[in-house]
């Protein structure tokens, strides 16, 4: 959506306006005498100046009444869409359950194998990892038990190809599930786990 067409939008960046040009003059007023700041201080005020009306007049005052707040925030967020981190060394099955995901409304970011995906894990905001299991240099029970010690509340689920897996290991994640499944079942997990209601493949 636009940001002009925004009522609340427009509001807040007037109220900015007007407290920043209020703010400039009485800081001005104070520092004209005996800091050497004044002077970039009112060249800074003297743009704000020039540029607040062109604002103004380009973005007219909506009618306030009508503009309805959210007394938390200046301005209103779009809800962060959760990260999932996927790592799976078979690039055909990454492809498109990221895909799938992505078309679910979730950030995903891809690794194909376990190190560059602990790599991820430390550097990027993730709410939920899926690992397949069986992977080169570094399998998935190994990668999530590095996982676990250092972010331990992140969820992590295995997907793979294997019909089972031992029970010590199922006991180190959140959840097994095998590709063979419907995509539902994975869906529907990740969905309990994030706390987002129940997900559907198509």
């Amino acid at each position: 959506m636009d940001p002009r067409k925004n009522p609340q939008v427009v509001v807040d960046l007037h109220r900015m306006l007007h407290s920043l040009t209020e703010r400039t003059a009485k800081l001005l007023a104070s520092l004209e005498r005996w800091d050497p700041l004044h002077r970039p201080i009112l060249e800074i005020d003297t743009e704000l100046r020039t540029v607040a009306p062109l604002v103004r007049s380009m973005l007219p005052m909506p009618d306030v009444a009508n503009v309805a707040y959210d007394t938390g925030h200046r301005f209103a967020v779009a809800p962060k869409k959760p990260t999932i981190l996927y790592i799976d060394d078979n690039c055909d099955r990454l492809t498109l359950l990221r895909s799938v995901l992505q078309m679910k409304g979730y950030e995903v970011l891809t690794a194909e194998q376990g190190r560059r995906g602990l790599e991820l894990f430390l550097s990027e905001p993730i709410d939920l990892v899926i690992l397949d299991f069986h992977m080169p240099g570094m399998n998935g029970d190994a990668v999530a038990g590095k996982m676990r010690m250092l972010r331990p509340l992140i969820p992590i689920l295995i997907f793979s190809g294997s019909l089972t897996l031992p029970d010590k290991i199922i006991a180190t994640v959140d959840g097994f599930i095998s590709t063979s499944e419907e995509p539902e079942v994975l869906l529907e997990r990740i969905g309990s786990l994030l706390g987002r209601p129940k997900a559907r493949a198509s």
